[in-house]
């Protein structure tokens, strides 16, 4: 799907946009200025689609990490 391809060009440019908090550096959530920023510049059609999916692609990804780096503890 075009969609899917589009979503996952904006998250490989913006996936370093992250917002860290705590002194562990855990990552909580994505710049979303950076991806409508993106977006915009690459004249993504169906935007709030695409949003929604890098969203759904950077919440996935942090759960992930964190299950990882809590697994890692032990």
């Amino acid at each position: 799907m075009e969609e899917n391809f589009d979503a996952m060009k904006v998250w490989s440019l913006v996936q370093g946009q992250r917002i860290i908090a705590g002194m562990n550096g855990i990552t909580v959530d994505i710049n979303h200025i950076a991806i409508w920023e993106i977006i915009d510049r690459y004249e993504i059609d169906n935007p709030i689609i695409c949003f929604e999916k890098v969203l759904r692609i950077a919440r996935e990804t942090f759960q992930h990490e964190h299950v990882i780096r809590e697994s890692n503890k032990k």
